[in-house]
């Protein structure tokens, strides 16, 4: 279930959803149906903590570590579990979400992984732990791990273009690499209606 207060401006977030259920459809010059994207853009805007990161791929945490955790050099990004265009397309179907329907589904949709570039297209292969293709060749996924406690989503606070790698952040990692019994995040493994398993 969602936490409301992670929102924001939950009702503010609902009352536009709302407004542009309602329109049935907004397009330009009869192009295709444009309201995932209106309300998506208002939404990153609005919510509090969007985009939270539930997890680290180990690939990227074991980078980090050789490098005592500074980003210099390591190419990394946070990766989208379930593609924003998709899931923000699949509130507008019928029926029309409730106001908790709606947080609900953003709070288990919007959802990112701290990972290396390489891993950002198919990170649900790198949490499977599938072979990933390269340009190199392929490179070997070796599963990611969840962060626990649940927290830290206000940890890597979005940008306009990207997102900030600060000191606080450092530090909660190094904590984090110190785990002793880090959990595996585990999907269901259905192609058709892929999602993660973990709660968070």
């Amino acid at each position: 279930m969602s936490d409301r207060s992670k929102f924001g401006n939950p009702k503010l977030i609902y009352k536009i959803y709302c407004e542009l259920y309602e329109a049935k459809s907004v397009a330009s010059k009869g192009q295709e149906d444009v309201r995932h994207i209106a309300f998506g853009r208002i939404y990153y805007q609005l919510a509090e903590y969007p985009w939270k990161s539930i997890g680290i791929t180990k690939n990227l945490l074991k980078e980090l570590e050789q490098n005592n955790f500074d980003r210099k050099n390591i190419s990394m990004t946070r990766s989208h579990v379930y593609h924003r265009r998709e899931f923000l397309r699949e509130i507008f179907k019928k029926p029309k979400k409730t106001e908790s329907e709606l947080l609900a589904f953003l709070w288990e949709k919007d959802v990112t992984i701290m990972s290396l570039s390489y891993e950002n297209t198919h990170i649900d292969k790198t949490i499977d732990k599938e072979p990933l293709e390269t340009k190199s060749g392929k490179m070997i996924s070796e599963g990611c791990y969840l962060f626990t406690p649940q927290d830290y989503e206000n940890f890597f606070p979005a940008k306009q273009v990207g997102w900030k790698y600060t000191k606080k952040v450092i530090e909660k990692l190094k904590d984090f690499s110190k785990t002793k019994d880090k959990v595996e995040i585990k999907s269901n493994n259905n192609k058709g209606d892929w999602k993660i398993i973990n709660k968070w």
